[in-house]
């Protein structure tokens, strides 16, 4: 994929995403998943590169959320994928996510993120 098209992806993903009410707080955490070590490492950063500069093109703010990103290594690795995302959930507190283009990857995740549902809620 494109530059343009994850640039793209990501701030309409965003935008629908900070549609919703999320508690207080002004600040929206979103997970990033994605290979930042491992096998696909240069992958991922050049993902992380075209991410950055998506939320510099929107100065890191959809609405009244500014967004703070938080960098999930999913090492190219379902299982450690899986440990990392529950992790920035319940550790970092994230309140959304953008999940890998790994298909075994995203597969684990998605089964993780839905037992996150509250985080989705309105």
């Amino acid at each position: 994929m494109g530059t343009k098209k994850v640039i793209i992806a990501f701030v309409v993903a965003i935008m629908l995403i900070a549609g919703q009410s999320f508690a207080a707080s002004k600040t929206l955490k979103v997970g990033i998943l994605g290979p930042f070590t491992g096998p696909s490492a240069q992958t991922g950063k050049e993902f992380k590169a075209s991410v950055q500069m998506a939320l510099d093109t929107i100065d890191s703010t959809v609405g009244d959320y500014k967004i703070e990103p938080v960098w999930v290594d999913s090492q190219s690795d379902p299982a450690k994928a899986s440990g990392a995302y529950a992790e920035a959930v319940e550790g970092k507190g994230i309140q959304a996510g953008v999940l890998n283009w790994h298909s075994s990857v995203a597969i684990a995740v998605m089964d993780v993120a839905a037992q996150y549902k509250e985080m989705y809620r309105k």
